[in-house]
């Protein structure tokens, strides 16, 4: 099967040749002198581009690993990695910024399709394809006290402060502030766990954070989508008339209707690709079990979206039930090189995606500091309302089980608690969501108010990866 893949690449190569071959006679005649300015533009545009984009930012790459190579020796923790790459990455854009060769609109147009299409789902697929599942099925109760109620949690004190004190920094509009309040309230597994990963932690610690930081992400884009379409709340200049607890049944069925939905696409499609590999059977060919399990990933986002589902919920539950069914139909070669494949990829997607936050927080426009510290204030509140009460509801129902089994309970001690509350970092997928926010936003909050949230999402986080990052250690 190998070998037939260069000879159909060259075969439609051939195709695209002979069409465009058939096509290019019908204007010979008249475009014949515009033939050769255009092959005389087109060298010059793909060098202009390979120097003022390709070269420097694959050049920030390159020295983004060489920098964490040498930390890792040297044995500097105290420095996240993704705080490293950040900094490269706003280095580039300071130099970029001053030769003007990194216009925002470029950057925005680029930076959302990129992380939102390439990056994201691949990184999504590696933390449910590598989860321990016997330690997330054990701290099951527990993730879901953290992820769901403590999000929701979360969601519902940094968006009722942000209201409430918008005659101090400008967000006066409820559904901005909670918008808002949904998507910055998160924690972000990739960002957590590159800090946790070079430090040995309590293995206790290190599911739980994992578990809460990846389920509340599904929680967090459910209710983000939901706030953000106008389904619900109708075109940006209608005021809502409904009854408050009308509109809340109605965003809680929304909720739970994308929820559901998108888990039962990914499920659905986990056993889709379990039934194919194992009828195919392509334990001969590891490469071709490796392109299979990746290319799932983006085929699974692509299909929830399509039918109006979280293509990030979908890849999440659907690489975790790949990671359980999927892998027996592995051969053994198969199974490691996959696994190394994909969490190196996402390594790569995760990289990609925090240079061009650092690039972006340098050449972005718009001052939102005042706002900004305000936010950064109220998601130190909501995170501690959220996470010790449901600390508390968590070591009551541990003891409880414990009891009914006369087992010694695994409880979560006030360090536990105030390191859960301390890796409340962000990234990637907030700066998504903030990015796919409606035209709504400026409508109804004034012109650049969507500027100034972009602009305290990446601010925020930059600030709390250095400095909860670092004091993690």
């Amino acid at each position: 099967m190998q070998r037939w893949i260069p000879w159909s690449g060259a075969l439609l190569c051939l195709v695209l040749c002979h069409v465009a071959d058939a096509r290019a006679p019908l204007n010979c005649s008249r475009a014949s002198g515009a033939a050769g300015a255009e092959e005389e533009e087109e060298p010059q545009d793909v060098r202009l581009l390979s120097k003022e984009y390709i070269q420097p930012i694959s050049f920030a790459f390159l020295l983004t690993l060489v920098v964490g190579t040498l930390l890792e020796k040297a044995q500097i923790r105290f420095l996240p990695e993704s705080l490293i790459v950040i900094t490269v990455g706003a280095a580039l854009g300071s130099i970029l910024q001053v030769f003007q060769a990194f216009p925002t609109h470029v950057l925005h147009d680029v930076s959302a399709p990129a992380v939102n299409l390439i990056f994201l789902p691949l990184i999504i697929f590696e933390s449910g394809w590598s989860l321990r599942h016997k330690d997330f099925v054990a701290q099951l109760p527990t993730i879901l006290v953290f992820a769901v109620l403590g999000s929701s949690i979360a969601i519902l004190v940094v968006g009722s402060l942000i209201y409430a004190t918008g005659e101090y920094h400008g967000i006066k509009d409820r559904r901005t502030a909670f918008t808002f309040a949904s998507l910055i309230s998160a924690t972000d597994p990739v960002a957590t766990l590159a800090t946790y990963s070079s430090l040995k932690v309590d293995p206790l610690l290190n599911i739980v954070v994992f578990g809460e930081s990846t389920i509340n992400d599904a929680v967090a884009i459910v209710v983000f989508d939901i706030m953000n379409s106008d389904e619900i709340y109708g075109p940006p200049c209608t005021v809502v008339v409904a009854d408050e607890w009308e509109m809340f049944a109605i965003i809680s069925a929304g909720i739970a209707k994308k929820l559901f939905g998108s888990m039962g696409v990914g499920i659905f499609l986990a056993f889709v690709y379990t039934l194919i590999l194992r009828v195919a059977d392509m334990k001969h060919s590891t490469s071709m079990e490796i392109l299979f399990i990746v290319t799932s990933c983006y085929f699974t986002y692509s299909t929830a979206e399509q039918v109006h589902m979280s293509g990030i919920i979908a890849v999440l539950f659907c690489s975790i039930f790949m990671g359980i069914y999927i892998k027996p139909h592995l051969s053994t070669e198969g199974l490691h090189l996959t696994t190394f494949f994909i969490k190196e990829l996402a390594a790569w997607a995760d990289t990609s995606i925090f240079l061009l936050v650092g690039i972006d927080f340098v050449v972005t426009t718009g001052a939102s500091w005042h706002f900004t510290l305000w936010v950064m204030l109220f998601l130190l509140i909501g995170r501690a309302c959220a996470v010790f009460p449901c600390g508390l509801l968590a070591n009551c129902l541990k003891k409880a089980v414990a009891k009914c089994n006369s087992r010694e309970p695994l409880l979560l001690s006030g360090r536990h608690l105030f390191m859960i509350w301390l890796a409340g970092l962000r990234g990637a997928i907030a700066l998504v969501l903030c990015l796919e926010m409606g035209e709504w936003v400026d409508v109804r909050g004034g012109p650049g108010t969507k500027q100034t949230l972009i602009n305290t999402t990446i601010a925020v986080i930059v600030v709390f990866l250095a400095i909860f990052g670092g004091a993690t250690q």
